[in-house]
């Protein structure tokens, strides 16, 4: 019983980081894509589909529309999230499959119909969207602005100003969206391991002629396996949680 809960515990770890890794990947991705699609747009806004740039506007009635552009991060987010919580979703199952395949190779295991993996909280899970209604501060007086300085650095530094901004709300986005699904798949895999633990636990049963000693060393046993799991299962996640450096 005590192989059987350690080999659960490793099969969990190793999928957790296998999980991790393949999020990673698609998040990278994401950044990639998002970082384009926004130098593209802001481009696009603040010179003007005609070359001319509303910031320039003789009326002084600046409008910088970046409505399209929230709206295609919110798109771009929503699709990589949703590939991400599939893939951890088939992961899941899989380990699912796995573990409850083990305990039913073990001698005198008895089927326990509420084995079954509970993985509502991934398969729940919305990305949180709140960085997309930051509102960007970039204010050009540009009337006199533009004696001082040419008219064309102008629009080029509310350029650079606005792209910067927009790539910390993707970034805001995205790092969101991670803690997130790393905090869903560890409620999850926590849950079905003190689930399992229960009940290899439980089948181990009293040998001796005194229950309530035997009773609490059961109990002990439990709370220190679930203590081990969360410091393992801490650990191996946590890694994967440092903020990368600044760049």
């Amino acid at each position: 019983s005590n192989q059987a809960l350690s080999d659960l515990k490793a099969l969990v770890v190793e999928k957790s980081e296998t999980i991790t890794n393949e999020m990673d990947d698609v998040l990278a991705n994401l950044r990639g894509v998002m970082d384009d699609t926004v130098a593209e747009a802001v481009s696009l806004v603040v010179r003007g589909p005609d070359g001319q740039s509303p910031l320039l506007a003789k009326n002084n009635e600046t409008e910088l529309n970046f409505g399209p552009l929230r709206e295609r991060m919110r798109e771009l987010v929503q699709g990589a999230t949703q590939v991400v919580r599939q893939r951890m979703l088939s992961e899941l199952y899989a380990i699912d499959m796995q573990s409850n395949a083990a305990l039913r190779a073990l001698p005198g295991w008895r089927d326990q119909s509420e084995n079954r993996m509970n993985t509502s909280a991934v398969r729940w899970f919305r990305p949180n969207m709140t960085a997309l209604t930051r509102g960007i501060t970039v204010e050009l007086r540009v009337t006199w602005l533009s004696r001082l300085i040419s008219r064309k650095s102008v629009v080029n530094r509310a350029e650079r100003m606005i792209i910067q901004e927009f790539e910390m709300i993707g970034d805001d986005l995205i790092d969101t969206a991670r803690g997130d699904l790393v905090e869903r798949m560890k409620t999850v895999l926590d849950h079905y391991l003190a689930l399992l633990t229960g009940h290899l636990e439980h089948r181990v049963g009293p040998q001796s002629s005194n229950p309530r000693v035997e009773a609490q060393a059961a109990v002990d046993r439990a709370r220190h396996i679930v203590d081990e799991l969360n410091s393992t299962m801490g650990a191996a996640l946590s890694d994967n949680l440092q903020p990368e450096a600044a760049e």
